[in-house]
């Protein structure tokens, strides 16, 4: 498993994204004259946006679990749609992968002996 992804911009993307500002701001100024090139700089608002937008969803993507879709960030909103979107996930598996995760869930809980998780009904089992 690799490594997360920081929660925070690098140094470098906001580099990037200056630069791009910069030449976007260049040529307005060539093309347009010297008040585009002022009103250009504007563009890194929109920039820095969707730098952000892109990261979030890169760090959205790499906590989702690969094997029963969970969605830590879906669950800190709405944790009945989480556990119904794996709940869907799981039916599609076999028995035999279905205990396979439900042992390695166990064991992740083992692993916190002061934490509880009141939130999670147990399922009936077949």
């Amino acid at each position: 498993m690799g490594q997360l992804p920081s929660s925070k911009l690098s140094l470098k993307a906001y580099v990037q994204i200056i630069l791009i500002t910069t030449v976007i701001c260049a040529g307005a100024y060539f093309a347009l004259g010297p008040w585009a090139g002022v009103k250009a700089s504007l563009s890194f608002l929109p920039l820095w946006t969707a730098a952000e937008w892109g990261h979030w969803l890169r760090i959205r993507e790499a906590l989702r679990c690969r094997v029963c879709d969970f969605d830590s960030m879906l669950y800190r909103r709405d944790w009945k749609a989480a556990r119904r979107k794996v709940e869907i996930k799981m039916q599609g598996l076999s028995d035999e992968m279905q205990a396979q995760i439900r042992a390695e869930i166990k064991r992740i809980q083992d692993l916190r002996p002061n934490a509880t998780n009141k939130s999670v009904e147990k399922t009936p089992s077949a």
